[in-house]
């Protein structure tokens, strides 16, 4: 079967496009929207936030979209793009501070510094079509060896093999929680383990952010292929967040990921990174705020972002 072509919509057609779909031009008119398209964001990732908005259900209408205005879809994108801003930065800092907390048990437990990096490192051999020995963590880190922030370590190390303090600082963040588990399996240690699905869960909107993927575009009830943590549930019960809206949220699994990187950041990043994140996420509540009457009757929407802003108030009180 042959695909179809299909080719770009001039900034004229996307505009049709929308109206066609029952997307209304009054709030923003017209010709600020064709604007917008041209200068401020790809049509295509634009309209991909009109899901959370409700469609005709029957009559010649059906399929079009009810009291959904160009505007609302540019005020979420600018959300959207307010919260990755936010969640970046926050899913270093968890990554920081989860790499202190791991140095700390590695010191504890009276751990060689290199002999527990080899023990790790041959779980990770495998065999190439050769039958030689390889290692992928060693070749990953060997792509950083023409890089200026890792390369000093790499010249040190590769050949004498790599301590831990300076293993953590040239592997991938999803390495570093595959090790973090390794750990956990060591010392046989249940709560190591369970931050363990916390950190994947870190993981996951990290990387989001840092392609700058959408995340506001769906926040609907759903399946997640991860389960929320017992830890989160009962900290985001105990934020006041009403049973039914807890269900329904935490089925999502963006905003599973979402909840579970502003719990751990909260319970190990220090006091002086907590207050300064709870000044910035307050900033963005109030940015939230702005029209909310755009999304009175988008419940999806609503109850979303009413979710996200009543967990940052609860977990990052301005003092």
């Amino acid at each position: 079967m042959v695909d179809k072509p299909h080719p770009l919509l001039t900034v004229d057609q996307q505009i049709e496009h929308m109206r066609a779909n029952g997307v209304k031009f009054e709030i923003m008119n017209e010709s600020d929207a064709k604007s917008y398209l041209r200068t401020n964001n790809n049509y295509f990732r634009l309209r991909s936030y009109r899901h959370g908005f409700e469609r005709v259900s029957d009559g010649p209408n059906r399929g079009k979209y009810v009291n959904l205005d160009f505007a609302m879809l540019t005020d979420l994108a600018t959300i959207d793009m307010h919260l990755r801003y936010q969640m970046l930065p926050i899913t270093l800092e968890v990554e920081h501070f989860s790499k202190v907390l791991l140095l700390d048990a590695i010191e504890d437990h009276g751990e060689d510094g290199k002999l527990i990096v080899d023990d790790f490192l041959s779980t990770c051999n495998r065999k190439d079509d050769e039958g030689k020995i390889q290692n992928p963590i060693l070749c990953e880190i060997d792509k950083g060896r023409n890089g200026p922030y890792t390369n000093g370590i790499i010249e040190h190390y590769s050949e004498s093999g790599y301590p831990v303090w300076a293993f953590l600082e040239v592997i991938s963040f999803g390495r570093f929680n595959q090790f973090w588990n390794f750990c956990a399996e060591r010392y046989s240690d249940k709560d190591m383990k369970g931050c363990f699905y916390l950190l994947q869960a870190v993981k996951g909107l990290r990387n989001a952010c840092c392609h700058n993927n959408c995340i506001l575009n769906d926040v609907g009830a759903g399946i997640p292929s991860h389960k929320s943590q017992n830890a989160v549930r009962n900290a985001v019960r105990a934020a006041g967040i009403s049973r039914q809206m807890m269900r329904s949220k935490l089925s999502n699994e963006r905003l599973i990921q979402l909840t579970t990187t502003l719990y751990l950041h909260k319970e190990i990043a220090s006091s002086k990174i907590r207050e300064h994140r709870s000044k910035e996420l307050k900033d963005f509540s109030v940015r939230v705020s702005r029209h909310s009457e755009y999304y009175k009757k988008s419940d999806q929407i609503r109850t979303g972002l009413d979710y996200i802003t009543r967990i940052i108030g609860a977990w990052y009180p301005v003092q």
